[in-house]
């Protein structure tokens, strides 16, 4: 069952996310994800919250992989990095 992996972000600066970016999405195609939306213009059109400024779509063949691409060793060096200048929220998405 397809599996979408959504990260919406807030990032305080932006000098990191040129290596994160050249690296990650090779890192996620070892295990069959790939992005399909990276976007910077969020509008809020129903609720309370503040909207996040960018919002990350990735999309794996299983939850199965998408879990085992996130919690990766070969993973943890970037996410300590994006976790060093951001704050994030992020969900698995199956159905």
């Amino acid at each position: 069952m397809k599996t979408l992996l959504m990260i919406q972000a807030r990032v305080w600066s932006l000098g990191w996310t040129k290596d994160y970016f050249n690296n990650v999405p090779g890192l996620m195609h070892e295990y069959g994800g790939q992005y399909i939306l990276k976007a910077t213009k969020l509008e809020l059109v129903e609720g309370e919250d503040e909207p996040w400024q960018q919002l990350l779509i990735a999309e794996f063949p299983t939850p199965e992989s998408a879990k085992a691409f996130y919690s990766s060793a070969a993973y943890e060096p970037w996410k300590a990095l994006r976790r060093k200048h951001g704050e994030y929220r992020i969900q698995l998405v199956s159905g």
